[in-house]
């Protein structure tokens, strides 16, 4: 492959699971919102109404089983591009949102930049599962 002469296959297959497994460790992590609201609080200081107390770590718990599918993927290469394009789609749409939210706090907008780090890091491995 002349663009990366000196990345053998195994080398980049090697590179693009570690990548999956930091992107979906860091997806992962708000399952810990299921514990309730005093969790979610801290996770991203902001009161939670109760009234969307179930909604909020419904989220929590979507986003652990995404986070761990992009693992499980991480040594499935066959699983990746589904696995890759779904936790980016959820990363996309979750930038656009924060970025036109005014509202959005500073430990949201750090989510944000932490999705936009991750999504630029899944975003070459994705293309090089589709072109290989």
């Amino acid at each position: 492959n002349a663009c990366l002469p000196r990345c053998s296959k195994s080398m980049l297959n090697t590179l693009i699971a570690a990548v999956f497994l930091l992107v979906g460790f860091v997806n992962a992590l708000p399952v810990i919102g299921v514990l309730g609201t005093d969790t979610l609080t801290r996770l991203y200081q902001a009161s939670i109404a109760n009234d969307v107390l179930a909604l909020i770590r419904h989220r929590a718990t979507m986003l652990g089983l995404l986070g761990g599918f992009a693992m499980v993927a991480a040594f499935k290469i066959e699983w990746q591009l589904i696995a890759g394009i779904l936790i980016l789609l959820s990363m996309l749409a979750f930038i656009a949102l924060v970025a036109l939210d005014p509202h959005a706090n500073a430990a949201i907008r750090k989510i944000m930049w932490i999705d936009i780090v991750l999504s630029a890091l899944l975003l070459p491995c994705l293309i090089w599962r589709i072109a290989h």
